[in-house]
């Protein structure tokens, strides 16, 4: 498990990096924080709906982060890029 998170990791970390190579720094800054961010929000919340409502609301909570995650990748990642006039 900690191999594949490092891997998948530094995977990111170098596609954050590549999409604007002039300013590598604020992109590993930015790329930080959402990371840190995310794994303390995951970290704080887990344990709140465990208490809550056991493991299924856990398995609720966790579908519907999954579920954000995949609405920002299709309306926000993945939409479709525009030409760029001239080129």
């Amino acid at each position: 498990v900690t191999l594949g998170n490092q891997v998948s990791q530094s995977a990111n970390q170098l596609r954050g990096l590549s999409a604007n190579p002039t300013a590598s720094a604020a992109a590993n800054t930015v790329f930080m924080v959402l990371l840190f961010t995310g794994g303390s929000l995951g970290a704080y919340l887990g344990p709140l709906a465990y208490f809550a409502g056991g493991m299924p609301l856990v398995a609720l909570e966790t579908s519907g982060f999954m579920l954000a995650s995949l609405l920002t990748w299709c309306f926000v990642v993945h939409r479709p890029r525009r030409a760029v006039a001239g080129s």
